[in-house]
């Protein structure tokens, strides 16, 4: 399964937490600007916090999906579109094989992160799918996600999977900050299946 990069946009990369260790080597971690934002996209997604994940600076790419995939856009403000039907950031959804992600312009923040349900497939160096520049670690042997450049991407789960994966996440991490909270959330702070509640 790949995604067809259509358009890069101004500064895309493949990104996750870096690859530390190497520094009396002079290759420094690197990896995403925003942790955060690129744990946070992961977990929507059912990933493991580390995966890859495409980074966009200041500008969006165009990305045609072709295989089904749940995607999660966190980071930075910035119109989503599939098909060209808006799409929230912050959230999960679906995008079926055939369709395209692209975005509008910037009004907030600087970097956005791209996650896919399997995560970003391309072979690790030292550890980690990283883009590098500095020292030209790149895993899409590149400096980045170019145009044309199809990238694979891991296999797809269910919505339910992820969402099931994020509540148990966030579980985890309320349980660690107050032990004193129920073991399992209230179906209302649960993840948001398309359906109101």
């Amino acid at each position: 399964m790949t995604l067809k990069i259509v358009k890069p946009g101004l500064a895309t990369s493949i990104q996750d937490l870096g690859r530390p260790g190497y520094f009396h080597l002079g290759i420094p971690e690197g990896g995403a600007m925003d942790r955060l934002a690129l744990r946070a996209a992961n977990m929507l997604v059912g990933n493991p916090e580390d995966a890859a994940c495409l980074e966009a600076v200041f500008m969006g790419p165009e990305i045609t999906f072709t295989a089904d995939a749940s995607v999660a856009i966190t980071g930075g403000s910035m119109p989503i579109k599939l098909d060209g039907e808006e799409k929230a950031g912050w959230t999960t959804f679906t995008a079926k094989a055939g369709q395209t992600l692209s975005f509008g312009f910037l009004t907030g923040g600087a970097r956005i992160y791209i996650a896919v349900s399997g995560g970003i497939a391309t072979e690790p160096a030292l550890g980690s799918r990283s883009n590098n520049r500095s020292s030209r670690l790149s895993a899409a042997s590149g400096s980045g996600a170019s145009a044309k450049v199809s990238i694979s991407f891991g296999s797809s789960i269910s919505l339910d999977t992820a969402c099931d994966a994020l509540t148990t996440a966030v579980t985890s991490i309320c349980w660690t900050m107050s032990p004193g909270l129920p073991a399992a959330m209230p179906s209302s702070a649960t993840c948001n299946r398309g359906k109101s509640r």
